[in-house]
């Protein structure tokens, strides 16, 4: 059963940062063990599937992979997230060879503000493109999340549709991108997690 690192310490609404979903994707996992302290709301899971890491497999043994989704339902009932920065890598992104993310959640300002923080590194953003390698739109460095194309069990999916969760779930091309620059990257999209929480927890704006 997959544990996380640190538990939030504080109680209600938490925010996930979540890396190793899939096995071929270290920088994510580095980014996230050498990052400073956390605070206290969070809840870190370095290597969410550790069986894949270790087979250098992306998924694992299916049964592995759907073990580790479920483990994180059971954590969301325990610890219901507001927020999670999900660091992925992209071992195909030849032909769009930047970061990107996908963004599932209703408020746009959360993608654009992990966005500005990988720009400040000097890092390339994935071009805008009709047609990705996974059918989806590429629109300035998002892709707005879409259930139809996602087959596999999927807690970013999971929790924005049935917890009302804001999800980043971010990308770097490791196919083309060296591992210092991929490592840049994650630490970018972490270094927003203040800015990111202090917007979810905005009180509900009321319209008159």
């Amino acid at each position: 059963m997959t544990q996380p690192l640190i538990l939030p310490k504080t109680k209600g609404l938490s925010a996930w940062i979540l890396g190793g979903v899939h096995g071929r994707e270290p920088a994510g996992i580095a980014a996230i063990c050498s990052h400073g302290p956390f605070p206290d709301y969070c809840l870190v899971a370095p290597c969410v599937n550790p069986l894949a890491f270790m087979k250098g497999e992306h998924h694992g043994d299916s049964d592995d992979y759907k073990e580790c989704f479920w483990d994180m339902v059971e954590w969301a009932k325990k610890y219901p997230p507001a927020l999670i920065l999900n660091l992925h890598e992209d071992d195909e992104a030849f032909q769009y060879p930047g970061f990107y993310l996908y963004h599932y959640g209703e408020d746009k300002r959360i993608p654009y503000i992990v966005l500005e923080a990988v720009r400040r590194e000097k890092l390339t953003i994935a071009p805008s493109e009709d047609d990705t390698w996974e059918t989806e739109r590429i629109e300035n460095g998002v892709i707005v999340a879409s259930y139809e194309t996602l087959g596999d069990p999927n807690i970013d999916e999971y929790a924005s549709g049935v917890l009302g969760t804001e999800v980043i779930v971010a990308e770097t091309p490791s196919s083309v991108w060296p591992i210092k620059a991929r490592l840049r990257a994650h630490a970018a999209v972490l270094s927003a997690l203040p800015k990111l929480w202090e917007i979810v927890n905005e009180p509900p704006r009321y319209i008159q």
